[in-house]
């Protein structure tokens, strides 16, 4: 009979909208039909095989390939998709630095952020599925980085990050305390003037090895993400983008 999926992720992939927002007001303002159904409830889920979607009476013909890509972000864009202060997104990079068509750019999403001043490794998919096991706790999977900091990088420091440490993560108006599980730290290199170091996480919030060098009394001066899981940054280009296949995803990020 075929798989069932929800009509938000199913919208999304067929890469005819431009982020998750319009998306979300085309379902909220009764403007999606499946066969002769108003749907207003994004989760509601049907089988693509058996059933026919309109948007406004227009058939929406079927969903992207499902699409892998691994891309070392350049700093200065962001990796969000509607951005009210209209930065520069990786989005408006791949449209302009890579051969892919933009019902393709579309369909993709990120899997977890990093901020506008880290470059590195992101994965992009529009297997909605493949985003939310990666992004769920329970699976701990390690992201690691390269960091510049500013200056002398103390044993107690390394102890402190490597034992968890309280960071203030949140944006703007709505940040708040957290405790940041343990991360894993090797030294580099490192003088009075600046230290060279790689730091893994098994979490994501925001900013987050930032916070975490701001509160043993440091600052990040360049980061740039080399690995997540099994997946390596390797000699990929700043700004280049490569297709990885599905098989390859799944065992370099969740088999052991």
């Amino acid at each position: 009979m075929g798989k069932k999926i929800r009509i938000f992720p199913f919208l999304l992939r067929t890469g005819k909208f431009k982020d998750g927002n319009e998306v979300m007001r085309l379902i909220k303002d009764g403007k999606v039909k499946v066969d002769d159904r108003i749907i207003i409830n994004p989760i509601f889920e049907f089988r693509p095989n058996t059933k026919s979607v309109y948007i406004n009476g227009k058939k929406i013909e079927g969903q992207k390939e499902e699409l892998y890509f691994i891309f070392n972000k350049p700093q200065g864009v962001i990796c969000q998709k509607n951005d009210p202060e209209g930065r520069p997104s990786i989005w408006d990079w791949l449209k302009s630095h890579s051969d892919l068509k933009e019902e393709e750019i579309n369909s993709l999403v990120s899997v977890g952020r990093i901020d506008i001043n880290t470059e590195g490794l992101l994965i992009l998919t529009n297997d909605s599925s493949l985003v939310n096991k990666v992004l769920q706790p329970k699976n701990h999977i390690e992201k690691e980085y390269y960091a510049v900091v500013k200056d002398f990088l103390s044993d107690e420091a390394v102890s402190q990050l490597e034992e968890g440490i309280d960071i203030i993560v949140g944006y703007k108006g709505k940040k708040k305390k957290i405790h940041a599980l343990p991360a894993k730290v090797r030294i580099l290199s490192r003088n009075q003037n600046k230290s060279e170091i790689m730091l893994a996480i098994c979490e994501g919030k925001r900013r987050q090895v930032r916070e975490m060098l701001n509160a043993v009394g440091n600052s990040v001066t360049f980061l740039r993400r080399e690995r997540i899981g099994k997946i390596l940054l390797e000699d990929l280009k700043v700004g280049k983008i490569k297709n990885i296949s599905k098989e390859e995803i799944q065992n370099l990020l969740f088999k052991l």
